[in-house]
């Protein structure tokens, strides 16, 4: 018989601290752990595992930052599901991050090909 697998955080955890931090006025340092684990458990996902560990460092961070940034947003209302509307958070800020890095790439791509066709008069 198979093992059920263990799950690194439940919903009830981060919960009980998201609640501990909207009492604080202030994000607790067990919620930024938390979002820490949630974040780079993320990033072993297939979707992102082959970026450059440079980028994958500004994904976390950034993700993070938005974590923090909207702890405001949180409703214990909803602490059953608390663990999937932070991963979902994570996710797009991922995406929002792999957007401006895709968008800078193409800006450098495209001048690259400008100055080579700018060259190209000049070659013998």
């Amino acid at each position: 018989m198979r093992q059920k697998k263990q799950q690194y955080l439940t919903s009830e955890q981060l919960a009980i601290e998201l609640e501990k931090s909207q009492q604080q006025e202030k994000p607790t340092e067990q919620v930024c752990i938390y979002f820490k684990m949630i974040a780079t458990h993320l990033l072993g996902d297939s979707r992102y595992r082959n970026y450059p560990r440079d980028l994958q460092e500004d994904m976390v961070s950034d993700a993070i930052m938005k974590m923090i940034k909207n702890i405001h947003n949180y409703n214990p209302e909803f602490k059953d599901r608390c663990f999937n509307y932070w991963t979902r958070c994570c996710e797009h800020s991922f995406w929002t991050t792999l957007g401006k890095h895709y968008k800078y790439m193409n800006m450098v791509r495209q001048m690259t090909l400008d100055f080579a066709d700018s060259l190209e008069p000049y070659s013998p």
